[in-house]
């Protein structure tokens, strides 16, 4: 990217005064780790368990406003709620609880156990 396109970029939005720039969000540090190990697990759901990329992501639910990862199944986005450390794993759709994991979120991540156990629970249900 060379100097001219931030500037023209910048020109630009400074003439459409209802274009703002996006300011990043303020994250404590027990929901960034939560996010990183919402990643974790959507990366071992694609690449250990097939589910297809394009099916599955990550980030905050914005009715729980809690880290997730998102699975499109059967034309609805089921989540896994990534909790805070010693609480289970809750899958819920539209914010609503639907059932808890056996595994409970512990200080080290572990995600391909997680995945799993989500995945068996997504198969179980034909959603998978």
């Amino acid at each position: 990217m060379n100097a001219k396109t931030s500037q023209t970029a910048a020109q630009r939005s400074a003439e459409i005064p209802e274009c703002y720039a996006v300011q990043p969000q303020e994250i404590d540090t027990a929901t960034a780790s939560a996010l990183i190990e919402a990643h974790a697990i959507s990366e071992e759901l694609t690449k250990a368990f097939g589910v297809s990329a394009e099916r599955v992501g990550h980030g905050i639910d914005p009715v729980t406003e809690t880290p997730v990862v998102r699975v499109e199944a059967g034309g609805v986005i089921i989540a896994l709620a990534v909790p805070e450390t010693g609480q289970p794993y809750v899958i819920q759709r539209h914010g609503q609880r639907l059932m808890e994991l056996t595994a409970n979120r512990r200080r080290r991540a572990q995600p391909k156990a997680v995945a799993a156990e989500f995945f068996a629970e997504l198969k179980s249900r034909h959603l998978v």
